[in-house]
């Protein structure tokens, strides 16, 4: 499982101090990206060098209880699943022992021109090693 820090700062709150929803959505994506990093992996290098980029597809997300402005949460992403052309992550949003929200989010991988593209094997191998 890999974690990321967040600082909720008051750019990402509504008038009530109270995180806007989408923002969750920002929070996992950089999560995964930076799980990605600590794999050892650029999205820019792996769409350059295998033509292969990364794009949601699916998301469940559950909203629990709500960040606020000055607090820093904890972003948890584990890998469920890898299959084919898609990856399967569950990623939760934490604060101390508190789960603020829960989310089951799936991945395709595209090439370029938009379509699916299967995830190449050293990609696939490291993942399932390094973040499950």
């Amino acid at each position: 499982m890999h974690q990321l820090d967040v600082r909720i700062y008051y750019e990402d709150t509504d008038a009530g101090g109270v995180v806007y929803h989408a923002n969750y959505l920002k929070y996992m994506e950089r999560a995964r990206t930076e799980a990605l990093r600590n794999c050892g992996f650029e999205q820019s290098e792996i769409a350059a060098q295998d033509d292969v980029i990364f794009a949601l597809s699916q998301s469940d997300i559950r909203y629990l209880r709500p960040a606020i402005f000055d607090d820093l949460i904890c972003v948890e992403t584990q890998l469920v699943a890898i299959k084919g052309a898609r990856i399967v992550f569950k990623q939760n949003i934490c604060r101390n022992q508190d789960v603020l929200v829960t989310a089951d989010i799936t991945i395709a991988t595209i090439s370029k021109d938009g379509k699916a593209k299967r995830i190449p094997e050293y990609i696939r191998t490291r993942l399932l090693k390094e973040i499950t």
